[in-house]
């Protein structure tokens, strides 16, 4: 940076004067202009005076003080105060205007610094420097346009300092071009000074008397003109600070009205084109007028069938409900007592957030990961906005350094659930809004308006991007039901989730009390994220599921028995030398490494059967209504089929009987116990169920086909036999009856040698088919009893269809 020899000189003069005290700290010399510079003209000008406590700030005693002593410096008055002359001289060097050669010397040079500056503030070309000016020389405010500011925006400031500076709660506003804090306040007082407000009880504030005075005197619209008071020109001053401009007079014309038109039609406010009182609050104050009807509103507490249709009763047609934090969060099957009273939601998280301390980038990657797999879990579908929450008054030097890092966290970590991708919203102040969402972290705004104190509130317009506004925290009562809720105005870009974009929650009971199955196939929902935490880019849906369903079937189904490695080995193609299978490898390796739940198994569910079975006929492909086996169905019910065949065969055609296949087949097929119980007959018919919708669209997750499937089971027990019947073997009798004989026919094995070698592997040497029983030499007997296997396997399978699975 550009060192200005002017600023050295004075941060050296300041050093060499007043370095030796206590209450001096040393500066820089570094030709920098900052507030420490100012903070040190401060404390010397205070003790220059005579005030024995030092304070960087330049208030209420340092301004009497300097009025009684010395009043305005002149020309005139200057040498008896050679030591404030020279701060001031520094002031002026700081600021960039002439300060002349000699400390302490009011010369020519030290005048006409300070009429350039004056006429740079608006104020007439004198060359005195007023208590008030001379305050305004010790802060870092600017006199010209400066960065994004707009000569508009300076005009208006420049016109304000001119006719409001002389009274007494007035101070001069930078004519940078920007709104500010200041600037704002400098506003309201001005519009409080046209209600005829005297000194001393304009205060600057929106309260009742303000409110008051704008609905009974600064009403205006088409045809309005100043005379003697300058209502029309604040009601413009208060557009062009809100990013509106309208030409800066006292005649309110058509092409006001249409700017005015556009800014209403921004804040969601009608369009009559009028200086009405609700676009004058939606000027002046972050909440606007908070009466005015809203339709979103947000909650902390859990939505009843009652809380629900009172929402709906009184216009609300959205609702801000929490991912996070088990006492206000969304609890299992609100969705749907939200979704039936007509109403849609908007998702909101917040880990406490409330402090400076809660904001760093691992923070935010943690939180929006925990937020992701939260909103997945509960059904929200791709493109849903999620508004994290920065619920205090960042100021602008945290907004870069812990408020952006927080958000670049966010950013990664919702970006981490990459089949399900979700848009990231800001809750906050209107300046964090912005900036947040300038910096491209956020697509939407959720303002905390009714914070009106947040100095993040205070001289900013609405961010372009805002959603919701926050307006109003009240209790909303009616027929003895009553709701604590926060009123949100909502724009035309909110865009809240109904029905038809969140994906049920299965349903365990359908009682008074339902429970929700969120033990189950939720569960699957984790595991889709942590293996898609540790992918890479142009991985498929399909690939992550084969990932996720590999992990699950261990140890079981591939360490303990290792003939799965070699028959479901995982999905890589042909080509293991291109990048992306690399990449894929990588991945499905680093998920090994990353800790996941314990699988979502239970008493009456194997899910590394599951697993196993699933990722057979996502390789060797999903036959439907065939009347043999496939590869596929030998890595679920035609193995277990075969392991059933030879229990019967050791239990019962050669122990006392030789006879009753086709009874033990309706006994032990998805029986009690056995080699073929109902734990293995579900895990292979939901396994079909689930590798044919996968294959059916491969972008699909496993954890949402699962959810699916459990929402159809857990609605109707015999949907899951019905449809496997149904798909599988087109419910017929001959189809089920012969795929379950053909795998016992020696020319099925000697085909299975050519297609799938692998598969062998799961049998073992005593294959069925390969040889006629030794008991048996002509096949006369096997021939009967395999029919009577088909018959009785088919029978089964039609008494679950009836009875449920």
């Amino acid at each position: 940076m550009t060192r200005d020899p002017w600023v050295e000189k004075s941060q050296k003069h300041l050093n060499d004067t007043y370095g030796s005290h206590s209450w001096f700290t040393r500066l820089a010399v570094d030709g920098q202009s900052g507030w420490s510079t100012m903070f040190a003209l401060t404390r010397a000008l205070q003790h220059e005076l005579g005030i024995s406590a030092k304070s960087d700030s330049f208030g209420p005693t340092t301004m009497s003080t300097l009025t009684s002593k010395v009043g305005s410096l002149s020309a005139g008055n200057a040498a008896a105060h050679r030591a404030i002359t020279a701060l001031a001289q520094c002031g002026l060097w700081c600021k960039g205007y002439q300060g002349g050669a000699t400390f302490g010397s009011f010369t020519a040079d030290v005048g006409a610094g300070i009429v350039s500056m004056r006429g740079d503030m608006g104020l007439s070309p004198d060359p005195s420097l007023t208590p008030k000016a001379f305050k305004s020389l010790f802060t870092m405010d600017a006199y010209v346009r400066i960065g994004a500011g707009t000569n508009a925006v300076r005009a208006v400031q420049k016109w304000m300092n001119s006719r409001y500076h002389s009274r007494q709660d007035y101070f001069i506003v930078p004519c940078d071009g920007i709104f500010s804090r200041d600037v704002q306040r400098g506003l309201m007082l001005a519009l409080q000074y046209e209600i005829g407000m005297a000194d001393g009880v304009a205060n600057g504030n929106f309260g009742p008397g303000t409110q008051a005075g704008i609905k009974s005197s600064a009403l205006v619209s088409t045809g309005s003109r100043d005379s003697g008071k300058a209502f029309v020109r604040l009601f413009r001053a208060a557009l062009t600070f809100n990013g509106y401009e309208a030409p800066f007079d006292g005649v309110f014309g058509a092409s006001t009205a249409t700017v005015v038109r556009a800014f209403q039609s921004f804040a969601e406010l009608g369009g009559n084109g009028s200086g009405d009182y609700r676009t004058w609050a939606s000027l002046l104050v972050s909440t606007g007028d908070p009466t005015r009807p809203g339709t979103a509103a947000d909650a902390s507490t859990v939505l009843t069938p009652e809380t629900a249709a009172l929402l709906t009763a009184h216009g609300y047609t959205a609702v801000g409900r929490y991912l996070s934090v088990a006492a206000k969060r969304l609890a299992p099957g609100e969705l749907d007592v939200i979704f039936d009273a007509g109403l849609k939601v908007f998702p909101i998280f917040q880990e406490w957030n409330n402090a400076p301390g809660y904001f760093t980038e691992a923070a935010g990657y943690g939180q929006a990961v925990a937020a992701a797999k939260r909103a997945r879990n509960l059904g929200f579908t791709a493109g849903t906005t999620i508004f994290f929450a920065v619920d205090y008054d960042a100021t602008a030097a945290e907004i870069p350094a812990l408020i952006i890092p927080y958000f670049r966290g966010i950013a990664r970590g919702i970006a981490s659930s990459r089949l399900v991708q979700y848009k990231v919203g800001i809750y906050g102040t209107r300046n964090v809004c912005a900036k947040v969402s300038e910096a491209g972290l956020a697509t939407s705004s959720f303002v905390s308006g009714m914070s009106t104190g947040y100095s993040g509130n205070l001289g900013f317009p609405l961010p372009k991007n805002w959603a919701y506004d926050q307006v109003l925290e009240y209790k909303l009562s009616a027929g003895g039901t009553s709701l604590e809720l926060d009123k949100d105005i909502a724009s035309s870009r909110a865009d809240p989730v109904g029905r038809g974009q969140v994906l049920p929650v299965p349903v365990l009971d359908r009682s008074s009390s339902p429970r929700y199955d969120e033990a189950f196939s939720w569960i699957f929902t984790e595991w889709n994220v942590r293996a898609e935490s540790v992918g890479a880019s142009g991985i498929s849906a399909w690939e992550y599921n084969d990932i996720v369903l590999q992990r699950m079937q261990k140890p079981e189904y591939w360490t303990q028995d290792t003939k799965w490695q070699v028959f479901t080995p995982p999905i890589e193609g042909d080509d293991p030398s291109s990048s992306h299978l690399k990449s894929l490898a990588q991945v499905r390796a680093r998920f090994e490494t990353v800790d996941v739940p314990t699988r979502p198994g239970t008493d009456w569910y194997d899910v590394a059967h599951f697993a196993a079975t699933a990722r057979s006929y996502m390789r060797f492909g999903v036959p439907e209504a065939t009347p043999e086996a496939s590869v596929g169905d030998l890595g679920g019910w035609a193995l277990d089929l075969v392991t059933c065949w030879r229990d019967y065969v050791s239990e019962c055609r050669e122990g006392t009987f030789r006879h009753g296949v086709r009874q033990w087949m309706r006994e032990r097929v998805g029986g009690q116990g056995g080699s073929f119980s109902r734990e293995d007959l579900v895990a292979d018919v939901d396994a079909y169920l689930a590798a044919r919708w996968m294959l059916a669209d491969k972008d699909r997750t496993l954890s949402d086909v699962v959810r699916e499937m459990r929402l159809k089971e857990t609605s109707d027990s015999r949907w899951r036999a019905s449809q496997f019947y149904a798909r599988r073997f087109g419910s017929t009798t001959t189809t089920v009856e012969s795929a379950a004989r053909s795998m016992f026919v020696r020319g099925w094995w000697v085909d299975l040698r050519l297609q799938a070698p692998a598969a062998l592997l799961l049998l073992g040497s005593r294959l069925p088919g390969e040889s006629n029983d030794a008991r048996d030499p002509d096949g006369t007997e096997l021939a009967g009893e395999l029919h009577e296997l088909g018959v009785g396997f088919r029978e089964r399978v039609q008494d679950l269809v009836r009875e449920g699975l």
